[in-house]
């Protein structure tokens, strides 16, 4: 089970069909997830989770997470001010995908 939107979410959701939190796999990574075993897919979607088909989940998930994530590491490499607004912007290119970011963000505004 993936999030389209950011690990908040689904951790939430994944506690409340009763998974535990520790049980996240490559948490902060475009391809976290949880494992769904024993019922759990059924507990999922009765919660209101989609299934989609797994290139979907690379096309609409992954991979969106993955081009946001690696455009900001390569930024921290080059030490580039990530302000608010270049968040934003990067936010934009990435559709309606949702990263949390833990950085601190730059007080330049260039």
């Amino acid at each position: 089970m993936a999030s389209d939107l950011n690990t908040k979410e689904l951790i939430a959701f994944a506690k409340s069909i009763g998974l535990k939190e520790a049980w996240i796999q490559n948490r902060g990574e475009y391809k976290e997830h949880f494992d769904l075993f024993d019922g759990a897919i059924e507990k999922a979607i009765a919660a209101g989770a989609i299934v989609i088909s797994p290139r979907d989940l690379v096309i609409k998930v992954m991979h969106p997470k993955r081009l946001y994530t690696k455009s900001i590491q390569e930024l921290i490499k080059e030490s580039v001010p990530i302000t608010k607004e270049f968040v934003d912007e990067l936010q934009s290119l990435t559709k309606d995908v949702t990263i949390d970011l833990d950085l601190p963000l730059s007080n330049d505004s260039e």
